[in-house]
């Protein structure tokens, strides 16, 4: 235990020395010569006509100051907007479909208690949901009438979709 110590002690020593060393060699003079060709050698060892140049300090440049981004102001939760996708403002279903998919866009997710609920001529088809599309029938032939809209559970209504008119057709 006593010798890995030692050893431990002793490389410790080296390195502070060699580094010492090191640095002493790193603020050296440097020399310009030149030869009967006219040759220029830069060097940091004196030779016999050679003349000891003063450099400029080195250009450094304090580092730039970094600015703390500013806080954006906080206006609230977006309200959020839905209209339906499908079915089109006036749209025709033909005798073969006897459902319809209803599908809604809005412009954020829903925070919180909202839901959605669909409407078909002023009445729900669904209960508050989280889903987006819904599928709904039988249809009622004629003229009918799609919306959409958020509700919280207490029954309040956030926000409506357009009315989108559609015509089931049959024979």
């Amino acid at each position: 235990m006593r010798k890995s110590y030692c050893n431990t002690s002793i490389m410790k020593w080296l390195i502070a020395l060699c580094c010492c060393t090191l640095s002493s060699a790193l603020v050296a003079d440097i020399y310009k010569h030149v030869d009967e060709n006219g040759k220029v050698t830069y060097t940091d060892s004196k030779v016999d006509d050679s003349k000891k140049v003063d450099l400029p300090p080195i250009n450094t440049q304090p580092p730039q100051k970094i600015m703390a981004p500013k806080p954006k102001p906080n206006y609230g939760p977006v309200p959020i907007k839905v209209s339906l996708v499908s079915p089109t403002h006036e749209q025709q279903v033909g005798p073969a479909f006897k459902t319809l998919t209803m599908s809604l866009s809005s412009n954020r997710d829903l925070t919180g208690d909202e839901l959605f609920q669909f409407f078909m001529n002023g009445l729900p088809v669904t209960l508050p949901t989280r889903d987006t599309t819904v599928t709904v029938g039988p249809l009622k032939r004629g003229k009918n009438t799609a919306s959409v809209k958020v509700v919280m559970p207490s029954g309040k209504v956030v926000a409506s979709s357009a009315n989108v008119t559609f015509y089931v057709i049959r024979p």
